[in-house]
């Protein structure tokens, strides 16, 4: 399986997501076998200092393989263009196709 792109060299790039939108968000930049898929219900939300999407999570995906999600599965990983220690700027978060 190929990685994603995550390197964004201008923040404004980075592809906006809205509320309402079903997206994945992958946990690693090296690995595309580990991401969430959900609808998000907030964007920004400052979580230790740190702007966030907070995601009703749908479907887990861990190592390629399904995991069962309680139905009250929230995740909030950074806004797409936060800047991340070391440099560089998160971009994990994706619009994809609702199932």
């Amino acid at each position: 399986m190929s990685s994603p792109d995550f390197r964004v060299d201008d923040p404004a790039q980075a592809e906006v997501i809205a509320v309402g939108d079903f997206v994945r968000s992958y946990d690693f930049e090296a690995h595309a076998d580990c991401y969430v898929e959900g609808v998000v219900d907030e964007v920004g939300k400052i979580v230790e200092g740190c702007p966030r999407y907070v995601i009703r999570g749908h479907r887990r995906i861990w190592s390629g393989r399904e995991l069962t999600l309680p139905a009250e599965a929230i995740f909030m990983p950074p806004v797409n263009g936060t800047r991340v220690l070391g440099g560089g700027y998160c971009n994990g978060v994706r619009k994809v196709a609702r199932p």
